[in-house]
């Protein structure tokens, strides 16, 4: 599946409607889709027992998602999509989980230009 940059940029809204917010560097802050993606892959959660080989695999897909760009889809394989959600899931509450999976699970149109000379 792909998923267009800009999604990952959105800030995560309450059911209120409302910007949520998280705390990094001692100071409150917009939650983007995208720093909320990371923080349920790197998170050490009391109940997790990784592997190292798992929190490495955990590592490379927040690194891939914090790599995209705005302007620019990323791709994601199914299975990535599946982590994302289950470690979302377990990290975050309800109305962070709501929003990011119906982000993924939204479908998406590919940019009329993909497939073009001019995306080259």
């Amino acid at each position: 599946m792909f998923l267009p940059g800009a999604q990952l940029f959105k800030v995560i809204t309450n059911l209120d409607g409302k910007e949520m917010k998280y705390n990094t560097d001692g100071s409150e802050k917009n939650l983007p889709v995208q720093q909320a993606i990371r923080l349920g892959l790197t998170a050490s959660m009391e109940d997790d027992r990784a592997k190292g080989d798992d929190k490495f695999k955990n590592y490379q897909l927040a690194s891939k998602i914090m790599g995209a760009k705005k302007d620019e889809d990323l791709e994601l394989t199914a299975e990535e999509v599946s982590l994302i959600k289950e470690k979302v899931g377990k990290f975050w509450g309800a109305e962070v989980v709501g929003f990011v999976y119906n982000l993924l699970e939204a479908k998406y149109e590919k940019s009329s230009l993909t497939g073009t000379n001019l995306d080259k």
